[in-house]
Parts: structure tokens; sequence; C-alpha cells
């Protein structure tokens, strides 16, 4: 038998020596279970991604619809803005995100419209605020060309702002100044760009005087992710 497996047994004591047999197995089993668990674990992210993408289709086919019989403008935007925030907040359950939120004051933003800064680490940013709070978000040009996420931000309301060219500056704030001033959130990124979190960069000051040009207060948010798969997020 050994020789036709083509191990012989001289070959195998020194590893009797370090471990036992059923040791040997168990340790087999383990690195089976881990590949399977692996496995399963993968069928069921990709599951999730696809049920998100089919929701997030479906959810671009009725906002389109609704958008078209809506006309007027500022109806087209809050239906965009709440359809948002909808399929959000299913997607993040569809993907097991646990969304805390401290310190919001339900009746104040109900009450009051603000220019909403926050720090920006990663595009799950847009989905994690989204699904507790409908806005606009503020996003560059450059996004707006990229294949299916450029659609998804104009079905979602976003104004796109070019922020290497001081000559549409005013453009650009004129836009969100209006949007204020019209009764809806804006959330925008005033760091420009996406970090780890650590520290923060210099603000790009020249949209935040829209505030003032509407008569709105600003109101500073904080993401923080606190864990990945029970694991302290790095």
């Amino acid at each position: 038998m050994s020789r036709a497996v083509g191990v012989s047994l001289e070959s195998l004591k020194p590893l009797a020596k370090a471990a036992t047999l059923p040791a040997i197995v168990q340790a087999v089993t383990a690195r089976a279970s881990r590949a399977t668990r692996a496995a399963t674990d993968t069928i069921r992210t990709a599951a999730k991604a696809l049920s998100v993408v089919s929701q997030i289709v479906s959810h671009l086919s009725a906002s389109s619809v609704k958008t078209w019989l809506a006309r007027d403008s500022d109806i087209q935007l809050r239906t965009a803005v709440q359809d948002t925030h909808t399929i959000c907040r299913r997607g993040l359950e569809t993907l097991d995100f646990e969304v805390e939120v401290i310190g919001r004051d339900d009746e104040l933003m109900k009450r009051q419209t603000f220019l909403i800064v926050g720090n920006h680490m990663s595009y799950m940013d847009i989905l994690v605020f989204a699904s507790v709070q409908p806005a606009v978000f503020v996003t560059s040009v450059d996004m707006g060309q990229v294949p299916v996420l450029g659609h998804l931000c104009r079905s979602g309301g976003s104004i796109f702002v070019e922020r290497r060219h001081r000559e549409r500056m005013t453009q650009d704030r004129s836009v969100l100044t209006e949007t204020l001033k019209r009764g809806h959130h804006v959330l925008i990124y005033p760091e420009g760009t996406s970090t780890n979190g650590l520290e923060i960069r210099s603000f790009k000051k020249g949209l935040l005087t829209a505030a003032q040009e509407a008569g709105v207060d600003i109101l500073p948010v904080v993401t923080s992710y606190v864990s990945v798969d029970g694991k302290p997020f790095d």
C-alpha cells in the first residue's frame, strides 16, 4: 500500500513523532472546514451583492418613471432623494450593515435645512449616510462620467461640481445655494477626497459659503467604521 501512494512508512516516522494520528485528522478536517466556510461566505456575499444590484436596478426604473411623471423639478428632486434613502437603507440591511447614529435630532432635521459637512473614507459613506438621512449629495463631475455609478448619482439627485476650475465655482455654489433655499439638506465632503480617517485635510472652502448665502446653518457629521466581520476596522 505504501508503494501505491508513493510514500514509504519510513518517511512518516518524523511526522508520527510530531503529532498523533487523531491530531493529523483533526488538522485536515479543520483546513477542509475553513475552506468550506470560505466558499460558503463567498457565495453568500455574491448572492447579497446580486440582491443589492437587483434592488438598485428596480430603484432606477421606478425612480425614472416617478421623476418623469412628476414634471416639477422640486418634486423630482425630493422623489429622487427619498427613493435613494429607501434603497440605501434596504441595501445595507441586505449586506448586514449595522448603522448606529449618535446625537441625531429628528425634529431639528425636519424643522431646519442644513449644509452638512462630513469626512469621506469610502464609497460606502454615501450609502451609510443616505440610509439614515435623505439629502442631496455633492460629487465631482468625474464621478458623473463613471459608468453605472454616475447614473446612480444622477438618479439620486446629486449635484456635480468641477473643483479644478475656479470659473465654475460661482456657478456650482449658486446651484448649492438654490438647493438649500428650496429646503433640501445638502451634504458635501470639503476635503475633496477620501482619506483613512486618521486626520483631517484642508477644506475646499469655495462651496461652504453657500450656507451663508442660503441663510442656513452648517451641520458637521463624522462617519466611523468600527468593525468588519466582527474584527476591529483598521
